[in-house]
């Protein structure tokens, strides 16, 4: 991800809203939102170039774009807009998802 010097990358996520999702995958649907922060914490680091962990030095190769891709997180709940405040360059909402303007 984000490893050609062509281009600017964007990467879309979000935490998901279907518990039958994280059920079909055996993943905890009650703490997707605490994982989701996790992920995003370790990704800043790699990009970075920070050690991936104690253990673990810096990984990878450097993104393309100095501290990574563009981040677009899906979000409309407020711990979502925190969390696309706090680690997201733009977001995505239902009112986008349905086009209502």
């Amino acid at each position: 991800m984000s490893i050609s010097h062509e281009e600017e990358k964007t990467l879309g996520l979000g935490v998901g809203i279907r518990e039958d999702d994280f059920q079909a995958a055996s993943v905890p649907f009650h703490t997707r939102g605490k994982a989701f922060d996790e992920q995003l914490a370790t990704m800043q680091r790699i990009w970075s170039g920070q050690p991936f962990s104690a253990e673990v030095g810096a990984i990878g190769p450097a993104p393309a774009q100095a501290g990574g891709p563009e981040i677009l997180i899906g979000a409309f709940a407020p711990r979502a807009l925190h969390r696309l405040g706090q680690w997201g360059t733009t977001c995505i909402t239902i009112m986008e998802l349905s086009g209502a303007r």
